[in-house]
């Protein structure tokens, strides 16, 4: 008889707090997921938001992803942030780096 092997379950899971984008970097800011996308929209041109069961993610309009939002967790509510900070010189990047500026003052 042959013995039967089951993949295992937790493969290719990231441990909590750990990103599962290197080149990304997580932030918690103190403004609700959709106030911060009217915000980023607002101020920077050629930026898509797309809303997913689980978070709104900011793209360029050639569909480069440039930030995730997820609703906080807890009382505090916000957001979770997580932004793209590399390669440094990506046009991608640099349009980050800008979003970023947007949601800076609700860095907590």
């Amino acid at each position: 008889m042959e013995e039967s092997i089951m993949p295992d379950p937790t493969a290719g899971l990231v441990p909590a707090g750990e990103s599962s984008r290197p080149e990304f970097r997580t932030v918690h800011v103190s403004i609700e997921p959709s106030a911060a996308v009217d915000r980023i929209c607002g101020r920077l041109k050629g930026c898509v938001a797309t809303e997913t069961p689980t978070e709104i993610t900011i793209r360029t309009t050639r569909g480069e992803l440039l930030a995730t939002l997820k609703p906080g967790q807890g009382e505090d509510g916000g957001s979770i942030l997580q932004y793209r900070t590399a390669p440094a010189s990506q046009t991608a990047t640099l349009k980050a780096r800008s979003l970023w500026r947007a949601l800076e003052p609700f860095a907590e």
